[in-house]
């Protein structure tokens, strides 16, 4: 098993890359859920995190932070990028 934690910021950014742009590639109905749900999740708990950490110092590495600034990031990055490829078409609106 892989752990998580001998993981570069390179390593995880490609796997989430990788991740999030085959999902799109597949099922653009999920991925697009999936999307519209994680982000806004990801991105309290990181608001959150910050926050916390900014009233009392925690032993959280630094590295949680930007990971979690990752996974805001990546899924937006990756439906835009979608979004301009499929020209805006997706195959779940089509069917409306």
């Amino acid at each position: 098993m892989i752990d998580l934690k001998s993981l570069g910021f390179g390593e995880l950014f490609l796997i989430q890359v990788i991740i999030w742009t085959s999902l799109w590639l597949i099922d653009d109905y999920l991925a697009s859920l999936l999307t519209v749900v994680m982000v806004p999740i990801f991105f309290f708990i990181l608001v959150v995190a910050v926050i916390a950490e900014l009233i009392e110092r925690s032993k959280v590495p630094k590295r949680y932070f930007g990971i979690m600034l990752m996974s805001v990031c990546i899924p937006l990055a990756i439906a835009v990028i979608t979004f301009i490829a499929f020209e805006g078409t997706y195959s779940w609106l089509q069917e409306i």
